[in-house]
């Protein structure tokens, strides 16, 4: 699942994440604090600097509510 969930992340564009974020009304602050990582580290990702881990991926899928076959799409 983590090669699932570490493709879609990496092939969501930064618009892309930022919007799931903030449909689901989250700030960057917060989705570090769900997620356990630095407010620095997050919006790396958002912005498609850094890939995340495996637990971060799973994390992002589970608050943004996208399921495995969302990434997939």
């Amino acid at each position: 699942m983590y090669g699932i969930l570490k493709k879609a992340v990496i092939s969501v564009n930064k618009n892309e994440l930022r919007y799931l974020r903030l449909k689901n009304n989250l700030t960057q602050r917060r989705m570090c604090e769900i997620i356990g990582i630095s407010c620095s580290r997050y919006s790396r990702i958002e912005r498609g600097y850094v890939v995340p881990t495996e637990a971060e991926c799973e994390k992002l899928a589970e608050y943004l509510g996208i399921c495995e076959r969302k990434w997939r799409s």
